[in-house]
């Protein structure tokens, strides 16, 4: 297999693998936040707007993007932004639905 081909098999992949991680990075970094004193409402508030901001600037990003490259990063801040919004949405159900 050409080294090319190689080469954009790993841009391809790169982001869905940094999707992978990341709810398990931030779901940390929420139960530290939540264990700090941080109510569920502030940590969705700030999860929330964080991932808005997040998708809305790598969606320009990857349009300006010059090279596949800075594509794919700005791809991999896209998956940032939705995993915040998860956890955002996350806090939301369990502040709603109570305690298991």
């Amino acid at each position: 297999m050409p080294a090319a081909s190689l080469r954009t098999g790993a841009l391809i992949s790169f982001p869905g693998t940094i999707g992978i991680w990341l709810p398990f990075i931030i779901g940390s970094i929420e139960n530290r936040m939540r264990d700090g004193g941080a109510t569920l409402l502030a940590v969705r508030k700030r999860f929330s707007m964080l991932g808005t901001l997040t998708q809305a600037v790598s969606a320009v990003l990857f349009v300006l993007a010059p090279t596949p490259i800075l594509a794919c990063a700005a791809a991999c801040c896209q998956y940032i932004g939705m995993s915040f919004h998860g956890s955002g949405f996350s806090a939301n159900y369990l502040e709603v639905g109570g305690k298991d």
